[in-house]
């Protein structure tokens, strides 16, 4: 899907359909344009969408497909079609291809994260007895931290696409200025190698040493020139976080010892450095602690452990099944 639309309002895996019923905010529903601004049968088509909702996966969602939003209405097609426009008054598509509803999405996380946070509870008191649990208390985390981030985004929605919009054009600028390095470095090494070629036959033999040099001197480039392009993103995601003006920040040592140690930038490292950095700005929040000072701090590394140990843990939850998780 393209990557103008925003993302989906609710995790993919809310459920709210065993619930017993869906809040409904009178005074909020009384002054809204859907309200006012609707005749009988329209409204009761939105009605009856916003409760179809409710019991979808992801909740607060919809399929972006006629037949089947017509289907879920009720309705005929023919009559679909007429009422289309106000029954999907505030619905909108998302990167994931389907429909969300932000104040239904809004209603739909809070018991979803309530839900969450109990199952953490028990899983955490399991752990404590040393009985095992379905799901590690860490990917529990790691979904209520996923749900609190969408339940701000939805509560938050200017501020969210101020930072996004903001985020694609430093990613953008980044992209050009990536690409622009990338080839000055491809001409410096073909200038390189092509100095490095042999003049004469006695020369020959002082070839091949002189092209790995080159080589090597362009590899180097290269490594420095992707580690530049993640702090870069680091920094722009974090800014708030860290503290400015730091030379510890501007080198990416100890989280290039973490890469020599086998752990995967996107799939360990990445995701773990950002819980890292989410969780301090929480704190940061909360008045407990001061802007990071430098990659250096254990917490790093216990979070990228955390996210291969997870990795782990599904990928023996898939191939061998819930008994071979531990």
């Amino acid at each position: 899907m393209s990557d103008t639309l925003p993302p989906p309002m609710t995790p993919p895996n809310c459920d709210c359909s065993r619930l017993p019923y869906m809040p409904l905010l009178i005074d909020q529903l009384f002054k809204s344009d859907l309200w006012l601004e609707t005749n009988g049968e329209e409204f009761k088509v939105a009605l009856k969408l916003w409760g179809e909702s409710w019991r979808q996966i992801p909740a607060a969602s919809l399929p972006a497909d006629d037949k089947k939003l017509a289907g879920l209405a009720g309705v005929s097609p023919a009559k679909w079609k007429r009422v289309r426009a106000r029954a999907l008054h505030k619905w909108v598509e998302c990167s994931d291809g389907r429909l969300y509803h932000a104040v239904i999405a809004e209603l739909a996380l809070t018991p979803w994260i309530e839900r969450l946070e109990n199952q953490l509870k028990g899983a955490k008191g399991n752990a404590t007895q040393g009985k095992k649990t379905a799901v590690p208390p860490a990917l529990l985390q790691r979904e209520i931290d996923f749900a609190t981030e969408c339940l701000w985004r939805v509560r938050n929605p200017l501020q969210f696409n101020a930072e996004r919009d903001a985020l694609r054009d430093a990613e953008r600028a980044l992209g050009d200025t990536q690409a622009e390095a990338e080839g000055e470095l491809e001409e410096e090494v073909e200038e390189e190698k092509e100095h490095a070629m042999p003049a004469t036959a006695s020369a020959s033999a002082r070839a091949p040493v002189a092209v790995a040099d080159a080589d090597a001197d362009a590899d180097a480039r290269l490594e420095r020139l992707k580690w530049n392009r993640r702090l870069l993103s680091i920094h722009v995601e974090f800014a708030d976080v860290l503290a400015p003006q730091q030379s510890q920040l501007n080198d990416p040592i100890e989280l290039q010892v973490l890469e020599a140690k086998g752990y995967d930038w996107d799939r360990h490292i990445w995701p773990g450095l950002k819980r890292y950095l989410e969780a301090h700005r929480r704190r940061m929040a909360n008045r407990t602690v001061q802007p990071l000072q430098s990659f250096s701090h254990p917490g790093i590394a216990e979070q990228v452990e955390e996210c291969r140990t997870n990795e782990e843990r599904l990928l023996a939850l898939r191939t061998k099944g819930p008994a071979h998780a531990n």
